[in-house]
């Protein structure tokens, strides 16, 4: 079983990934990783290859779980929830679900 590991797209503050890995968590942001300006369906396929589960306020990404494209694990942030705690959610998520376990999921903050 493997741990969770958070990818943040553009559209999430970067410093959720930033306070996400003070805190021991595997987290990458679209900036980090030199992904900005991308497409929601390249974000989808490029955690999917990497085991990555996404974290975002979009939208149009929830919408492709609905429409049943397969992905790594999603979570969805209602705009303006603090950012301290999405990071607390994200600590929740890693420690109820293993990467496997958030194939195809789709998680929204409270």
């Amino acid at each position: 079983m493997t741990a969770p590991r958070f990818f943040t797209d553009e559209n999430m503050e970067v410093a959720v990934a930033v306070g996400a890995a003070k805190r021991g968590l595997t987290t990458h942001s679209a900036r980090d990783l030199q992904r900005l300006g991308l497409s929601d369906e390249d974000h989808v396929a490029f955690c999917l290859e990497r085991g990555f589960i996404l974290v975002t306020h979009d939208l149009g990404i929830r919408r492709r779980h609905w429409a049943g494209e397969h992905h790594a694990g999603i979570l969805f942030v209602p705009r303006y929830t603090p950012i301290g705690a999405v990071i607390e959610w994200l600590e929740l998520v890693a420690a109820v679900y293993t990467a496997e376990e958030m194939i195809d999921r789709l998680e929204s903050v409270p």
